[in-house]
């Protein structure tokens, strides 16, 4: 969900931006806090064992295990690892993208399938368009915040007519 920022850049001044970075709402740091807090507890454990801890012999034995796995560092490009992080993001917003029930191309297929004149004909099609539409909404209320605002509820999609209530 977009966070709106653009009463506070409109009305701040020189230092909105800092106050825009501390904003918890939306902010970056709320997705990555934990792990920052992690690494920064891990790191101090390993500088308080390395400098307090260890002899200078082991000390040195360290550094030595550093000095090796460096050597490793340009063996991967980062470039090539953000490669595989990108193909799965695409691929996941892809298949996402696929699973929204798009209009036209049924619509097509149904006036091909069922056509003619008569009033029977007019209704099926009418119906299985209706239906379809009720998908696509019901779909669009899961991705979209407007479209949520407007169907928050089933009622909503009989008030809207896209669906019918059924009889009792």
């Amino acid at each position: 969900m977009t966070v709106q920022y653009n009463q506070l850049v409109l009305t701040g001044g020189p230092g909105v931006f800092f106050k825009l970075l501390l904003k918890w709402r939306g902010c970056i740091f709320k997705l990555i806090y934990i792990d920052v807090i992690v690494f920064m507890t891990l790191y101090a454990l390993i500088t308080c064992v390395y400098r307090f801890a260890l002899s200078v012999e082991w000390q040195r034995t360290f550094e030595d295990i550093i000095i090796f796995t460096r050597s490793f560092q340009g063996l991967i490009p980062v470039s090539f690892i953000l490669g595989f992080y990108i193909d799965n993001v695409f691929t996941r917003f892809w298949r996402l993208f696929m699973t929204i029930p798009w209009v036209l191309k049924f619509a097509i297929s149904i006036s091909g399938h069922l056509s003619g004149n008569s009033e029977r004909a007019r209704l099926m099609r009418r119906t299985c368009f209706r239906y379809m539409m009720s998908s696509l909404i019901m779909t669009s209320t899961r991705l979209n915040l407007i479209a949520k605002k407007r169907f928050p509820t089933p009622e909503f999609f009989v008030a809207a007519g896209a669906v019918i209530k059924p009889s009792s």
